[in-house]
C-alpha cells in the first residue's frame, strides 16, 4: 500500500527564527510560552491595545500579566488547552484512500491479449 506523510511547519516559538521581529528568538521571545507554542506575536505582546480597553498587553486585565496569551479577552489560550484532533486526521486519510476501490473504466472497452 501507499504510506502519506502529512509535513508541517514547525511553531514559530521554536524555529529559530524572529518571527515578530522584536529581537527575541524562540525561548527568549517574552511572547513565546515555550519550543512548542505557535506563534510568537499574540495579542499579548504585540504592543498594541487590542481590545480597546485602555490596557497594552501584561497591563491589559484581559492577558492576566501572561505575554504568551493569544488574546486580550476571555477566550486567552491557556497552556495545556488545544483544539483540533491531535493528529488524528493524519490516521484518517490513509484509511479514507484504502476504501477506495478501483473502478473500471466504462467508457473504453476490454482490452485483448
Amino acid at each position: 500500500g501507499k504510506v502519506f506523510r502529512i509535513a508541517s511547519a514547525p511553531p514559530e516559538c521554536g524555529d529559530g527564527i524572529d518571527n515578530d521581529g522584536d529581537g527575541a528568538i524562540d525561548g527568549a521571545d517574552e511572547g513565546c510560552l515555550h519550543g512548542q507554542w505557535p506563534e510568537e506575536d499574540p495579542l499579548c505582546s504585540n504592543g498594541i491595545d487590542d481590545d480597546g480597553d485602555g490596557g497594552v498587553d501584561t497591563d491589559d486585565p484581559g492577558c492576566g500579566g501572561r505575554p504568551w496569551w493569544i488574546s486580550e479577552g476571555t477566550e486567552a489560550l491557556t497552556p495545556g488547552r488545544s483544539c483540533g484532533l491531535m493528529g488524528a486526521e493524519a490516521l484518517l486519510i490513509p484509511l479514507l484512500l484504502s476504501a477506495r476501490r478501483p473502478r473500471a473504466r466504462r467508457d473504453s472497452p476490454p482490452s485483448k491479449v
